[in-house]
């Protein structure tokens, strides 16, 4: 659940807060998930990311500080658009550009996001949008990879689905792929049963004929005409999109692909200068004085108070020495948010890298779900 407070620092900020209760992460088994959340926020700051500034918490529940983002998640919006269709392409490309951005510094820093979607991208009131939820990020061994098996499922790249589950960055970057054509089109560009079957011809099978491509909706006849999708979006998509890791778009290539530098009358090149100081006009400005999201029943319960409160279940002693490190301050020196007694994040993240467990979520949009 979700709340916004306002911090008293000298530009009086307005924030989010998180809130999460401790009976249901234990009950799932989630206390891993939100400490390696909490601790890649602590390392990863950056203007196109959801940064976190504080965590505290009580005998029930757990609280995260960071970023509002008014204008709700790309799923919300591509489903209350206000003439019903998709976004447009000049839209896409400014929202992709800046994602390119965010994702090149997770890299950077060895992060794997391994869960790009709509859901987890925002919008702040200014039409800007912010990476979100490290909840199943992975740390890249020296060799840039990981091997848990964990993701969304329609949004996966087929590597995933290998008997290994090896993935490096070349992962989240079909996943953006399949959350461009998305945002292009409103419908993902193949079906979860395709990618497992072209990843079984190259992984299992392993033919000399296993597919490099497979066909995208956008490419359809009368989808793209009815889309207007000029050609260098269909050519940057397919290069998000090839299904052998090795041969997909490189980020260096993304930035000068024709898509982004062209001068059309369609539109102008894109300045990547720009993008990365936070200059331009956004093409959709959220209107922030309604809530972008649709309400949920934790929100109310939150905001019943004390009641609902004291409904919660208190772990017991032995349970609350689990969250013992996660608090943090982020006005603090760096070094002290993850100190020795802190939880063991980085050996925990490889020790579940190891680990066989299929850590899919379904993903259901429109009338699909993946099963």
């Amino acid at each position: 659940m979700n709340a916004v407070i306002k911090i008293g620092d000298p530009e009086e900020k307005w924030l989010a807060m998180k809130v999460m209760d401790k009976d249901e992460i234990l009950k799932k088994d989630r206390v891993g998930e939100v400490f390696r959340e909490r601790n890649l926020l602590v390392m990863l700051r950056h203007e196109r990311l959801c940064n976190s500034y504080y965590a505290f918490q009580d005998p029930k529940r757990l609280y995260l500080v960071m970023d509002i983002a008014l204008g709700g998640d790309m799923r919300y919006n591509l489903e209350h658009t206000p003439d019903k269709k998709p976004f447009s392409e000049s839209r896409v490309r400014w929202y992709v550009a800046q994602l390119c951005l965010a994702l090149d510094y997770i890299h950077e820093k060895r992060v794997l996001h391994r869960d790009i979607k709509p859901d987890n991208i925002l919008m702040d009131a200014k039409g800007w949008i912010k990476l979100s939820d490290f909840g199943i990020s992975g740390i890249m061994d020296k060799e840039g990879y990981c091997y848990q098996k964990s993701g969304t499922r329609g949004y996966a790249a087929p590597e995933l689905y290998s008997p290994s589950h090896r993935h490096g960055a070349a992962s989240d970057w079909f996943s953006l792929g399949v959350t461009v054509h998305e945002f292009l089109t409103g419908v993902r560009p193949f079906s979860e049963a395709s990618v497992r079957q072209a990843a079984s011809a190259i992984y299992v099978e392993k033919r000399d004929d296993a597919p490099t491509d497979l066909p995208l909706r956008a490419e359809g006849t009368e989808m793209r005409r009815n889309l207007n999708l000029s050609s260098a979006c269909i050519s940057f998509l397919k290069g998000l999109l090839k299904v052998r890791e090795n041969e997909r778009i490189k980020p260096a290539e993304m930035k000068a692909h024709e898509w982004f530098i062209r001068d059309s009358k369609r539109m102008p090149p894109l300045s990547w200068d720009d993008i990365r100081n936070g200059r331009g006009q956004a093409e959709f400005v959220p209107d922030i004085t309604k809530m972008n999201a649709n309400p949920d029943s934790d929100i109310h319960e939150f905001f019943q108070g004390r009641d609902e409160y004291q409904k919660l279940r208190t772990p017991t002693d032995e349970e609350q020495k689990l969250f013992a490190s996660y608090d943090f301050d982020y006005t603090k020196d760096l070094e002290t948010l993850l100190g020795k007694g802190d939880y063991d994040f980085l050996s925990t993240l490889r020790a579940a890298d190891k680990d066989d467990r299929d850590e899919f979520s379904a993903a259901v949009v429109g009338d699909e779900k993946e099963e």
